[in-house]
């Protein structure tokens, strides 16, 4: 399993959710997290986002710095579904098409230009972003700690193209 260089990203941000802080600095066999992470997954409710995790992920945004947002960018590129998705979810898809007369392709440049270029976060890339990682809520953990070796899978799972079966490609 290749993972590129520019997932580096989603490491800090699962970090941020789970323990606080963008790094961690523990070596031991456990890594202690929130209660805020474990009070978000305890009262998780199927119907709303995790309110937790879309926190973290618009202060992650909006605090990436410059290389980290063209980093991202390319992690969105690698993954257009959880974009495309997004959009259709939000409306903004079909909002833009009927009143501006703008294709997909138009809609996303300039997304994606007003987070690089002027650090502009819309909502759409917080929401591709939690879809991307929604599986955190799955990972296991016991007292406040996650072992070592499943917050090791979780981010190597979390830093490869995702396939979803019957993933089309809009750029055809």
């Amino acid at each position: 399993m290749n993972n590129n260089e520019f997932y580096s990203p989603i490491k800090s941000l699962v970090n941020l959710i789970l323990t606080g802080e963008k790094e961690i600095s523990q070596d031991g066999e456990s890594i202690p997290i929130t209660q805020e992470f474990v009070d978000s997954i305890v009262n998780e409710d199927d119907d709303f986002y995790n309110l937790h995790y879309l926190n973290c992920i618009a202060l992650f945004l909006d605090e990436c710095e410059s290389q980290e947002r063209i980093d991202i960018m390319k992690i969105y590129n690698e993954n257009i579904i959880f974009i495309f998705g997004t959009l259709i979810l939000n409306g903004q898809l079909m909002d833009a098409a009927i009143t501006e007369d703008k294709d997909v392709h138009t809609i996303l440049d300039e997304i994606f230009s007003d987070y690089v270029i002027y650090k502009r976060l819309q909502p759409t890339l917080c929401l591709a972003i939690y879809f991307y990682i929604e599986n955190l809520s799955k990972i296991e953990f016991k007292d406040r700690l996650i072992s070592r070796f499943e917050y090791e899978k979780f981010i190597q799972y979390n830093s490869i193209k995702r396939v979803i079966d019957g993933d089309i490609d809009i750029e055809a």
